[in-house]
């Protein structure tokens, strides 16, 4: 069985049967293979316990999943059950309108609600508590505040879905030649939505 079948078999597992699924299926579009970088290229939706909040990560976010340390990648390879969670932790370690604290909780959640075992979400849950991780956090604020983007528009991103992969892109000649053509934005870190989903996440976590 291919991790794909085992990941979709898991997922409707746990929407059909456990009525726990707050989390759309994850669809990416690699960009570059060495390094891996991918585009979020259908919008990744999850929604908190209470059903009134959401955090949706949009068409044309840049992500490397390197908000997951890589040494853990060997035991829970963000590529297989914990894709769909590492793609929002990893959106909510670039956008900074969470805390650290908030983001980390929306990652044990969304592990949770898709059926790892307790003792595969705790292990997940430590990496993202460590040095490591919290260095990924703090360069993600100082590049933010240099200017730095990721993510493509709409039109941008569709863009690169009918174009060809070029194996030697790197993060810095996708990000030049997308400004070139006005494809990149920053959004705001004031989304008063976005803090209230992950408020409400962090309560459910400590519940």
């Amino acid at each position: 069985m291919t991790n794909f079948i085992k990941y979709t078999f898991l997922l409707l597992f746990s929407c059909i049967f456990l009525l726990a699924c707050s989390i759309n299926h994850p669809s990416i579009t690699q960009l570059s293979p060495n390094p891996p970088l991918f585009m979020v290229s259908h919008p990744l939706r999850y929604t908190t316990e209470d059903g009134n909040h959401k955090i949706i990560v949009p068409v044309g976010f840049i992500t490397d999943l390197a908000s997951i340390p890589s040494a853990l990648w060997w035991w829970e390879s963000p590529h297989e059950t914990t894709l769909a969670p590492a793609v929002l932790h990893d959106y909510l370690y670039w956008n900074h309108t969470c805390s650290k604290d908030e983001a980390d909780a929306v990652m044990y959640l969304v592990m949770k609600d898709l059926g790892l075992s307790f003792a595969k979400r705790s292990l997940v849950y430590a990496a993202i508590r460590t040095p490591i991780a919290q260095s990924v956090w703090d360069k993600n604020d100082i590049a933010r505040n240099k200017g730095e983007y990721r993510f493509f528009t709409k039109e941008y991103a569709y863009h690169i879905l009918d174009s060809e992969l070029i194996s030697d892109a790197t993060l810095t000649s996708i990000q030049q030649a997308a400004t070139s053509k006005n494809g990149m934005f920053s959004p705001s870190r004031n989304d008063h939505k976005l803090k209230a989903a992950c408020e409400a996440a962090f309560i459910e976590y400590n519940s």
